[in-house]
């Protein structure tokens, strides 16, 4: 593996450029990705939805809306982001699935 020389580019090309069709994927992608919000929504909010299924859409809105929350380590890392997370989340749980005991819910 050869080292980069100074103020030289390592991909003097650039990132290559996309065809109309991988255009066109994406653009299609992107109106489908609008209605995203709406699905999670729906599952968020039907009793009928299996309990899972409601709880990967929790993850999935906590993730995009706080980031993902990452393991506390022992030493050296304010862990209250960490603990807020987990709160909202029980929060979000007892709210979408409350004829489930929250801790039970968390410990599955």
């Amino acid at each position: 593996m050869s080292k980069f020389q100074k103020g030289q580019s390592g991909n003097p090309g650039g990132r290559p450029k996309l065809t109309h069709q991988q255009k066109d994927v994406l653009e299609e992608l992107r109106l489908l990705a609008q209605e995203v919000p709406d699905v999670l929504r729906g599952l968020l909010h039907d009793p009928k939805a299996p309990a899972a299924v409601r709880l990967k859409a929790v993850e999935i809105i906590l993730d995009r809306t706080y980031g993902k929350a990452g393991a506390p380590k022992e030493e050296g890392l304010d862990v209250s982001a960490f603990n807020a997370r987990m709160l909202s989340f029980a929060d979000v749980l007892r709210r979408t699935a409350p004829e489930r005991n929250v801790e039970d819910l968390m410990d599955s």
